[in-house]
């Protein structure tokens, strides 16, 4: 079965609902469902549409964005609120359960892991550990305030240097470092589709 996207940006005006409602949606997209579910692909071939918990979803080529989904529609509910699946070059998708964000008025960095070693995120050269060890298929986040940084993602325990990346971080924005077998990609937080039907 197919979910069909409806963009936020373009959403359809339902006739049932009233006209300072119709505005605002008109304005702003189609509203998030309160049991939403948040869900993103990282894929070798991103054009292929993907599936997780039972439905298939319309990716956008090029782009790792959430889908917004009222959970009452996936015949398998997720683990938690947010998740990210990683799709190998063998088309196996790996589900990474992500944890809530804590604070509007902080940064999130998430480590997501999609490879069988530890890793960790950590900054000054790896004088400080941000984010604690993370094993295959989990993801931890740390809170912070927005700063300009050097971070590094290592293996553990060998300390072995996966990327490193200079950020610079506004207040409210989530970033994501997704490690897997070709390397780390630094992902921030975008929103792709509010999912209806």
């Amino acid at each position: 079965m197919n979910l069909h996207a409806t963009h936020i940006a373009a959403a359809a005006i339902l006739t049932t609902v009233s006209p300072a409602d119709a505005n605002d949606e008109a304005l702003y997209g189609a509203a998030v469902p309160e049991d939403a579910v948040f869900v993103r692909f990282l894929a070798e071939d991103p054009a292929k549409d993907l599936t997780a918990f039972g439905w298939t979803f319309e990716t956008e080529p090029e782009q790792v964005a959430y889908s917004v989904v009222s959970a009452s529609l996936l015949p398998e509910a997720p683990a938690s609120r947010f998740s990210t699946v990683v799709v190998t070059t063998e088309g196996e998708g790996i589900v990474i359960p992500e944890p809530d964000r804590t604070s509007a008025s902080k940064v999130h960095l998430l480590l997501l892991n999609a490879t069988v070693n530890a890793v960790s995120l950590v900054a000054d050269g790896g004088a400080i550990e941000v984010i604690r060890p993370t094993r295959f298929g989990a993801a931890n986040i740390r809170a912070v305030n927005p700063i300009k940084a050097e971070f590094s993602v290592v293996q553990v325990p060998s300390q072995t240097v996966l990327g490193t990346f200079d950020v610079s971080m506004s207040r409210g924005e989530d970033l994501s470092f997704i490690v897997t077998n070709d390397g780390v990609e630094l992902v921030p937080t975008s929103y792709g589709a509010v999912i209806t039907d």
